[in-house]
């Protein structure tokens, strides 16, 4: 599933992209990589990093999760402003290309409801 919502977020990511690059200026397109780029990269991370802790086995790895997932959170939320305030990136943009992991999470989540409602 994680494939799934990697794959389907890269699309999306790519197609918001092309979309901003076409129907607005170069700073809306720009905003839409950054913030696909940011939101793709930490979900990855994420991905690779809790794998790693959850095939240990030890009860140890619990701790760590907690911490890893508050560090990331915090690094995260402290890029974002610092894109938007600092650098200039463009917010809704930004915010657009932010939200594909997301969306992406959601399409499949309901396709796979209604896979199980049919079944």
């Amino acid at each position: 599933m994680i494939r799934k919502i990697e794959l389907v977020s890269a699309a999306l990511f790519l197609s918001l992209s092309l979309l901003a690059l076409l129907f607005w200026n170069t700073r809306v397109f720009t905003a839409v990589l950054i913030g696909g780029l940011v939101s793709l990269t930490s979900f990855e991370i994420s991905h690779i990093v809790l794998k790693r802790m959850l095939t240990k086995g030890n009860k140890k790895s619990i701790g760590r999760i907690v911490l890893f997932v508050v560090l990331k959170v915090g690094v995260v939320f402290g890029l974002i402003p610092y894109l938007i305030l600092k650098l200039g990136v463009e917010p809704v943009g930004f915010l657009v290309g932010f939200s594909t992991v997301i969306a992406s999470a959601t399409i499949l989540g309901i396709k796979g409801l209604k896979e199980v409602g049919d079944a």
